[in-house]
């Protein structure tokens, strides 16, 4: 052990304790919710599944304030013009209103408003009125507030969650002690946040890994009965969050942390006192950083484990210190070498790929250079998959966790359970966990070790033949390209196959009709008359007539008279023309062909048809129909509103009858206080008193003309009868009033018949007027029946409420019967086909049976009788052909494929070839130049292709098949117990209800052995330390992705592995070293790093990235150079910036992925900086926020994400997102994945277009931008964008320096250097005659095209561009360049395939020979693709 080593973790230890301090109040972290405070928001708040989510801890439903909720309620009229100040703020209670000076004749009098009560009653009634609606626009508004904090929270989780946590505190714990004052919560478990911006809910569910007991609190405080405190910890880690709390904990901690220690009474404040005091009933919701006691934890361990004899300093540690590294060459060697040997990539890969895995295995350490966009997920990847089929166990981590979200898709999907990323979330991270689980105890329960070995054998043999048989096809390929150069000697000259092309082409002697191969010497098979015989015979016979010489003719009386065919088929054309006229109703709705059925349809039709006026157009009736037909709501409105009026008509007939024969005469009085008055008088005589004196002149004195005037038959009111019947009068008035008025209002939507009130038939109106309605609705009971009916017609848009439609159908049901009938005709019809078809069947029968199938197929009569009439000549024609196949077979002896052309061309009018000798010669040289014609270059490379996919799936079996077999290998027994272990648990767990839960934490026990048989895991750095301890098994290769964000406080995790890759890129944002001051750690410097070399490079803003590429061995580095983010007219500014050009751009977007311009310089003409110390620009961020809403709505935005990023400060981005979060829908927000932040937000992420936000401008002084960390800056926010950058600027060049980095940028972004210029004549561009031939034909035809394109280091001749793809077209001339050249441009297509481009080549003796048929299988090619010429 070093003691370098030991000071340089003291000297980590002492740089974290600067940066933390122990937090003892929960009211100090960054933001809490009391359980009282949130309780208090009532509605749209809900607590504990009380909501839609029963798992939530807190649930909170966006608030839409409408226009009516936002209106306060208006006082009385008869008060208005006393209110003269505003009300529509909730937060300004209404005051009584001030007194008036009001005018009585020619005196001004001062009128106090509480002199009226009723005033001041209205006033009250208003004000309570006014204090609901005010306490309800509050309770939205504070719920609204809620939501928009926990909407920001979820987009803070999204980009920088792996610095943050959200957590449940149990257990409110309260002590004075002299270290402190504690206010915490005793138990905390970790939360996840859930969006759904369509609903607008947000959800906070535990992640259920869980309760912590947060010891950190109790730090410096002497702990009694410590075992007993940590079991307390370890039972909380097991307990089901979902189903269980900590009561019982918090107790048994209460017990034993202190004498005076207790459980808190119920409803007692939350005040700490000098005893400690647990408030089991209380929580709170905490976000905090993410405390830095497991980092503490783990370099406390390091200090201990490193004062061990026995421990060694691994290479990396020593390195960092200046030791002797020990890294033992032979071990190594053993372990290793077939990781250098034995690539096995299943995804596509380059040579820089490659070289990581060679140089991994001899080297302890590497560092991998991956400037922005180049593919490092994807490498990643495929070192990961090959590592694993070599049995090594992996952690891949990163400070951030953007980079590695989606790595794990990219893996294989065989052995993609093996891998488990701990990420965002933990409810994800723990299925993760569980999956991989059952995944290795399943497979350990499925798989064979003698099998998977096979298999391995198996698929290394066929990959070793696989890559033979490339190599032997590739051979073949360079022969023949080879083969294609060389030339003869013709007549004393030396000639090319491209001067035999333009030779044949100027020949007039035809010579393409002789079919066979022909060698130069070769005579012609047959003498001129010999020719001339066989040519006017082929003229004379055609093709069926040769069938002759062997087949028997049928009989005639086999087949039907002429006269019997004519009458038969006369039958069928006359019922196919009833037939025709019929099916045309009858298609029209899909009618069966079933007459009990046409008779059902029939006949519920005619009972429609005779409710004709209940369809009469825009009726009441047709519209109470229309709403009867839609269902639901509508049917059941009308349905109940006809039975309740019946019902209510009825009511008021029994009481008229009851009534009607009395008198009664009422005062003039509203019925209210004719109600009041008979109630008050009806009260005294139910009481048995007569009205008194004293009742008269008080409580009854408006009622006393009730019995002291006549009023019912003439006689004032004496009994509580005849109260009653006054009451019910007044009652079957208000009845009348109700039934006219509900009737009226319900009619009068659909143009009804009124009711009038004074109608003295009133009852029977109704009762009429409900009759009228009540034949609609029975109606409608037919049609619903009927549409059941209709279920097996295809009725295209029904009308089920016009008349004229319902006698259409009738007309189709009396049409189907003249179908039926043609149809019988017609099935005796098929079958004397089929008789003749079996006719045909019977051997040596000559084809023209099949000419009468035909005939009667066609059913043409006229044409039978001529067919009969051709057996007889067919016979004559039997000696023609004997003597015609005499002669072709003396010619077939030389010529066997012109032979069998001459047979193909029988009985057509054809010239004879002229010059046969001559045509014969020149037949030979046009086969020599077509020698290698038969080789099919194009089928090799596709079979070349084929090979290599191949290979890619022997890989990926490889790979799969290795990883399982070592993970069996691997596994040991403890862990295989586990494994069975854990399933069993989880079985027993089944849903978790009654006695089951128990065996959760069991589960839970088991499955923390069980997790290290998992060999590859992938977690941000803070997780790796919280869940490898140092203790654990090392893993193998630890890959740090992104590691130019990790600080120097990733170097623990060094230790964690035998070997490490470190991918980051130095030209990127290092760490910024927040929380710490350079003195400080200069002083700690000085005091743990002595002899550290370098050490004051170890400061806290040194990345991980730096560390590694000093102390890494110098053939340990490489860097990724192909771009695949960025159109490269974006790159570029980064590429010249940073990595001296180079970046080799791959992506050329395709015609539907292009927006134009990528690059924009954007000035805001009427910006201008603040002036406060927080600097936005306001004027800027309303543009980008203008700009983006309306690229929302434009089509040719659709779908891409889009970021802003501000070039200065941290205040700007935040205002450019509340002003994009007030300006489109959360939905659109959260689809487009939109991110503000600066540009260290947005590093190892992408979007599609990318907003930057320069921020100064002249009015306020500003600082050039020339440091190397500036640079990075830049360099960041300028490759993020993979369709667009747009740089809004408030300053122009003049005004700024031209070494400043934003002079840089922004002159870029005026005239961005653009990789492919368009001219105006592209056959300019070309590089050969044979490419403008060959680009004129391309553009002929319509197609979009670009010759001499550059793809990175790459050209190619032409590229014809297409909406969605693209095709190479490579023009091979007639050189031949030696094998190296033609290696090299066989590499370049494969580099090219490899990430998307396809080829078509064209050669030189192929174009000249025939233009338009070298040019066939181009057009093919591009239809295939999809690629189209324009219209």
């Amino acid at each position: 052990m070093s003691d370098k080593a030991k000071q340089l973790f003291e000297y980590l230890l002492a740089v974290n304790n600067l940066r933390f301090k122990v937090i003892r109040e929960y009211k100090e972290y960054e933001k809490t919710w009391i359980k009282s405070a949130l309780e208090e928001y009532g509605e749209g708040v809900f607590l504990m599944g009380e909501g839609e989510e029963e798992e939530a801890i807190l649930e909170i439903h966006r608030q839409t304030i409408s226009e009516e909720d936002s209106t306060p309620p208006d006082p009385d009229e008869s008060i208005r013009e006393w209110i003269t100040y505003s009300y529509d703020n909730e937060k300004h209670s209404p005051k009584m209103p001030d007194p008036k000076v009001m005018t009585e004749g020619e005196t001004e009098v001062e009128v106090k408003f509480d002199e009226e009560s009723n005033r001041v009653k209205l006033f009250n009634e208003w004000k309570a009125a006014w204090s609901d609606w005010a306490a309800n626009m509050t309770r939205m508004k504070s719920v609204q507030a809620l939501y928009e904090r926990f909407f920001k929270l979820h987009q803070e989780f999204q980009v920088e969650g792996e610095g943050l946590e959200l957590l449940l505190g149990q257990t409110i714990f309260t002590w004075k002690h002299e270290v402190g004052t504690i206010s915490h919560p005793l138990f905390t478990t970790k939360l996840d946040i859930e969006l759904d911006a369509d609903k607008g809910i947000v959800i906070v569910k535990p992640t259920n890994q869980g309760y912590k007991l947060e010891l950190n609190i109790l730090s410096g405080i002497p702990l009694p009965n410590n075992d007993e405190i940590q079991s307390i910890s370890q039972t909380a880690h097991y307990r089901d969050v979902f189903e269980e709390d900590v009561r019982d904990l918090s107790n048994q901690f209460m017990n034993i942390i202190d004498a005076s220690g207790r459980v808190a009474m119920e409803d007692e404040p939350i005040n700490p006192s000098k005893d400690p005091v647990g408030h089991v009933d209380e929580y709170v919701l905490i976000l905090r950083k993410k405390d830095n006691q497991v980092l503490k934890n783990d370099l406390e361990q390091i200090i201990e484990l490193m004062q061990q004899e026995d421990f060694q300093d691994p290479a990396t540690i020593a390195s960092i210190v200046g030791d002797e590294v020990n890294f033992d060459k032979v071990e190594n060697s053993l372990k290793w070498d077939k990781v250098a040997t034995d690539l096995y990539f299943p995804l596509p890969a380059n040579e820089e790929q490659k070289e990581i895995a060679r140089r991994l295995a001899t080297n302890y350490g590497l560092t991998v250079q991956g400037p922005p966009g180049t593919g490092k997920t994807h490498t990643i990847a495929n070192i990961v998959s090959h590592l694993l089929a070599h049995g090594k166990k992996i952690l891949i981590t990163s400070q951030k966790e953007n980079p590695l979200k989606v790595l794990k898709e990219k893996i294989p999907a065989e052995i993609r359970d093996l891998c488990v990323p701990v990420l965002g979330g933990g409810r994800d991270s723990l299925r993760e966990i569980e999956n991989s689980i059952r995944t290795i105890s399943e497979q350990l329960g499925n798989l064979s070790t003698e099998k998977l070995e096979t298999e391995i054998a198996r698929d290394k043999e066929e990959l070793d033949k696989s890559r033979r048989k490339e190599a032997r096809l590739k051979h073949q390929l360079l022969e023949y390209s080879k083969s294609e150069k060389l030339g003869i000697e013709y007549k004393g000259n030396p000639v090319t196959k491209a001067d035999v092309a333009q030779m044949l082409t100027e020949e007039c002697v035809d010579y393409q009709w002789i079919q066979d191969k022909v060698a130069i010497d070769t005579g012609f098979p047959l003498c001129e008359q010999e020719f001339n015989q066989l040519w006017e015979l082929r003229g004379t016979l055609d093709e069926k007539d040769l069938c002759l010489k062997d087949s028997v003719l049928p009989e005639s009386q086999l087949l039907k008279s002429s006269e019997e065919m004519q009458s038969w088929l006369a039958t069928g054309k006359e019922l196919q023309e009833k037939h025709d006229q019929a099916i045309t109703f009858t298609d029209k709705v899909q009618f069966p062909h079933d007459l009990a059925y046409a008779e059902q349809v029939k006949q519920e039709l005619a009972e429609i048809l005779t409710y004709e006026n209940g369809f009469e157009e825009g009726s009441s009736s047709q519209k109470i129909l229309d709403d009867y037909l839609a269902g639901g709501s509508r049917k059941e409105r009308w349905t109940s509103f006809f039975c309740d009026m019946k019902a209510l008509n009825e009511e008021m007939t029994t009481m008229n009858r009851a009534i009607i024969q009395h008198k009664i005469t009422l005062p003039n009085k509203s019925d209210y206080e004719l109600e009041s008055d008979i109630l008050i008088f009806g009260e005294r005589l139910r009481e048995n008193k007569k009205p008194n004196f004293i009742f008269t002149m008080t409580k009854g004195k408006n009622a006393k003309y009730l019995w002291e005037t006549p009023i019912l038959n003439g006689q004032p009111v004496r009994t509580v009868e005849e109260i009653d019947i006054l009451q019910q009068h007044l009652l079957l008035k208000k009845k009348k009033d109700e039934a006219v008025r509900t009737w009226n209002a319900n009619i009068d939507e659909i143009g009804g018949t009124h009711i009038d009130l004074e109608d003295k038939r009133l009852f029977s109106a109704i009762d009429q007027e409900i009759s009228i309605y009540e034949k609609t609705m029975k109606l409608g009971q037919l049609i619903e029946g009927f549409k059941e009916t209709a279920n097996r017609l295809s009725l295209n848009q029904p009308n089920w409420l016009g008349y004229a439609y319902y006698v259409e159908l009738q007309t189709a049901v009396e049409h189907v019967y003249d179908v039926i009938n043609y149809q019988e005709w017609e099935t005796g019809y098929h079958a004397y086909i089929g008789q003749l078809n079996e006719l045909s069947k019977e051997q040596h029968v000559h084809p023209i049976v099949d000419s009468f199938i035909t005939i009667l197929e066609d059913k043409d009569a006229s044409r039978w009788h001529e067919k009969l009439d051709e057996l007889e000549a067919l016979r004559e024609k039997k000696e023609e052909v004997i003597q015609f196949l005499n002669l072709h077979d003396k010619f077939q002896t030389l010529a066997h494929k012109t032979a069998e052309w001459i047979m193909s061309t029988l009985s057509k009018d054809m010239p004879r070839p002229e010059e046969v000798h001559k045509a014969w010669e020149l037949k030979a040289l046009y086969d020599w130049m077509t020698i290698n014609e038969e080789f099919e270059a194009e089928r090799i490379e596709n079979n070349i292709k084929a090979e290599q996919d191949y290979q890619k799936k022997l890989i990926t079996s490889i790979v799969s098949n290795s990883t399982w077999l070592n993970q069996i290998n691997r596994i040991t027994d403890e862990q295989k117990r586990a494994l069975v272990a854990w399933k069993n648990f989880i079985k027993r767990y089944g849903k978790g209800t009654g006695n089951n839960k128990r065996f959760l934490a069991d589960a839970r026990k088991e499955m923390e052995t069980a997790q290290s048989a998992i060999p590859v895991w992938i977690m941000p750095v803070n997780q790796v330390l919280e869940n490898f301890p140092i203790s654990n098994e090392k893993f193998d290769v630890i890959i740090f992705d992104e590691s130019s964000q990790c600080d120097i406080m990733s170097v623990p995790v060094l230790l964690r592995g035998e070997k490490v890759v470190v991918v980051g890129d130095d030209e990127q944002i290092s760490p910024y070293g927040i929380g710490t001051k350079d003195a400080e750690i200069e002083e700690l410097i000085n005091r743990y790093l002595d002899g550290v070399p370098n050490k004051r490079l170890f400061d806290h803003k040194i990345s991980l990235y730096e560390i590694a590429d000093q102390i890494f061995p110098k053939n340990g580095r490489l860097m990724l150079k192909e771009h695949f983010r960025c159109v490269p007219e974006i790159i570029q500014f980064s590429n010249d910036l940073s990595y001296g050009g180079q970046m080799i751009p791959l992506r050329l977007p395709f015609d539907n992925e292009k927006i134009e311009p990528p690059v924009m310089a954007i000035r805001v003409e009427d910006g201008y900086p603040s002036e406060g110390t927080n600097m936005v620009n306001e004027p800027e961020a309303d543009r980008i926020v203008e700009d983006i809403e309306s690229m929302l709505a434009d089509p040719k935005y659709d779908g891409q994400t889009i970021g802003v990023i501000a070039l200065q400060g941290n205040k700007q981005a935040a205002l450019i997102e509340n002003k994009i979060r007030a300006t489109i829908p959360e939905s659109e927000f959260v689809n487009r994945k939109i991110i503000c932040g600066n540009a260290y937000s947005l590093q190892g992420d992408e979007r599609d277009i990318i907003f930057l936000s320069m921020v100064i401008a002249g009015n306020r002084r500003f600082m050039a931008m020339t440091k190397k960390d500036q640079q990075q800056t830049f360099n960041v926010a300028a490759s993020r964008a993979r369709n667009q950058m747009r740089l809004y600027h408030s300053v122009e060049l003049d005004e700024l320096k031209k070494d400043c980095y934003r002079y840089k940028l922004l002159s870029y972004c005026k005239n961005p250097t653009r990789v492919n210029d368009t001219l105006e004549n592209l056959e300019d561009k070309c590089d050969s005659p044979f490419e403008v031939e060959v680009l004129r034909m391309i553009v002929a035809r319509g197609y979009k095209v670009q010759p001499q394109v550059k793809v990175g280091q790459y050209r190619i001749d032409l590229v014809i561009e297409g909406l969605r793809d693209r095709l190479a077209v490579e023009c091979d001339g007639e050189r031949w360049h030696g094998p190296e050249k033609w290696e090299e441009d066989m590499q370049r297509q494969y580099n090219l395939e490899r990430v998307g481009w396809k080829f078509w080549r064209v050669r030189g003796r192929e174009f000249y020979y025939d233009k338009k048929k070298a040019m066939e299988s181009l057009w093919r090619r591009l239809d295939e693709l999809g690629i189209e010429a324009d219209s």
